[in-house]
């Protein structure tokens, strides 16, 4: 059921509010991908499209709200200062389509608003990808948008599931993506994006992969974990809001209070539920391997 929006209900009523009592403030990361007209058929919770018109309201509410834009370089002294009263947001970008160049870089420079996007190293430049059909800026594009204040960060070099990749392919996604970069842009990269869903509900796999981060030369990390980030995150594991066409402002503004992070909860409960099912039929399909391998 498509039009059934049951986390935009819970947020903008009261029960969102209440589900906030008692939790750190923080400062919403936004989490943008794609701007652009179209968006596809899958439910609007999944939907990572938002239309130029729909960003370009965004920003002008952000800029009618009186909210200053920081980068995620500035997060994590100001969580620590314990400035989360202001009226602070971070703007981000995964996957570094085209579009952003083309349509959000000169809205966000008219508004004077600082961004920062995610490039999967490997990926650049391409017309189409295993991120869609819409292409991905080429290097001196990101370069020029990294000259006027946007910052870079890096989303892997291919955009490859890490959960699931060996510990030599996680090092190198992690790495080789970071060294490409900095290359290529001539700045350091301090930031990396993880791609895909975080698995939060592994932590072991959290610890091996802050850990790498930190080895790495990283300063911090965001993920698709949801809420808004406090002190009281990693600062390689800090969750972000995801924002798209289907964000009216009443929802945008939630999201920046932070009456969106009460689904946090379900979200990572689902995870582990999925995990658990996922083992749980492989175990199973072992067994059966073994019994007709015993007949």
């Amino acid at each position: 059921m498509r039009g059934i929006r049951l986390d935009r209900m819970l947020s903008l009523s009261l029960l969102g509010h209440l589900l906030k009592i008692g939790h750190q403030p923080g400062i919403p990361i936004l989490m943008y991908h794609s701007v652009c007209n179209t968006t596809g058929a899958r439910h609007p919770y999944f939907e990572t499209n938002t239309s130029v018109a729909t960003f370009e309201r965004h920003l002008q509410f952000l800029h009618d709200q009186e909210y200053a834009t920081a980068y995620l370089s500035d997060l994590l002294g100001v969580l620590q200062s314990g400035g989360t009263a202001r009226k602070l947001v971070v703007i981000t970008f995964d996957d570094a389509f085209r579009n952003f160049y083309t349509q959000a870089f000169p809205l966000l420079s008219r508004y004077g608003f600082k961004a920062t996007v995610f490039v999967p190293s490997r990926l650049v430049g391409n017309q189409t990808s295993i991120l869609g059909p819409e292409p991905l800026m080429t290097w001196d594009e990101i370069r020029e948008v990294s000259r006027h204040g946007v910052a870079v960060g890096s989303h892997s070099e291919s955009h490859s599931d890490l959960y699931r990749a060996d510990l030599r392919t996680l090092e190198h996604e992690v790495k080789f993506s970071k060294t490409a970069i900095e290359d290529s842009i001539g700045r350091a990269v301090g930031s990396f994006a993880y791609p895909f869903a975080f698995p939060e509900h592994d932590k072991d796999f959290c610890r091996r992969y802050s850990s790498l981060l930190e080895e790495s030369g990283y300063d911090h990390g965001v993920t698709t974990v949801i809420g808004r980030a406090s002190r009281s995150h990693s600062r390689f594991i800090l969750p972000r809001l995801p924002i798209n066409s289907h964000d009216d402002l009443a929802l945008l503004a939630a999201k920046l209070k932070g009456d969106y992070d009460w689904l946090h909860a379900p979200q990572c409960a689902y995870k582990a539920l999925k995990a658990r099912f996922r083992v749980s039929k492989h175990r199973s399909n072992q067994v059966s391997t073994e019994e007709v391998r015993a007949r």
